[in-house]
């Protein structure tokens, strides 16, 4: 895995989707109840790309900061992209479409799959066009192989303390949080 496959398999899975009004779910289908379960911080606890293990170095210290959908990287204390997803978890598995617009990757939006297992979010993104950085379909199964370009991503809730308000996140990422 190269420098640039390595940072768009770190951002890719850190985009994350748009605030929810507060107390009410402006998507009558629960989307920001669902949105609400990515809030806090989160570091990334391995990478599969193509169906080889990366190796994080660095961005092993990158925390990904949800709030209310939106999403930041951070590392070091400073924001190193910013993002927003669009979910649907009335599918099988779930599904996510993140936007990575303020990033070193710019990668654009991508299709993917996640799930949730105690504090361990698991993130799953389609083979990326390398002309494009944006997923060319959507996986079906929580699996990176060999030549199909997939990155597998986990990721563990950890007790930081980063918020996403103490940021500038980019107004030309708010998008309204629907499927």
């Amino acid at each position: 895995m190269n420098r640039r496959q390595a940072i768009v398999a770190i951002t890719a899975g850190s985009i994350l989707a748009m605030p929810a009004v507060s107390g009410a779910d402006p998507v009558p289908d629960g989307t920001a109840k669902e949105l609400a379960k990515f809030d806090g911080n989160w570091e990334p606890g391995s990478s599969i790309n193509d169906g080889k293990v990366a190796d994080l170095g660095e961005k092993k210290r990158t925390v990904l900061v949800f709030d209310g959908g939106r999403m930041a990287a951070v590392e070091r204390g400073r924001p190193e992209g910013f993002g927003t997803i669009k979910v649907n978890a009335g599918e099988e598995p779930a599904q996510i479409d993140w936007k990575y617009g303020d990033s070193p990757a710019k990668t654009g939006t991508s299709k993917g799959i996640y799930k949730f297992d105690g504090d361990t979010l698991t993130i799953c993104v389609g083979g990326l066009d390398p002309e494009t950085g944006r997923s060319k379909t959507r996986p079906t199964q929580f699996k990176s192989q060999e030549g199909t370009g997939t990155i597998l991503l986990v990721y563990k809730r950890v007790k930081r303390g980063i918020r996403l308000q103490d940021f500038r996140f980019p107004a030309d990422l708010n998008e309204p949080p629907s499927k």
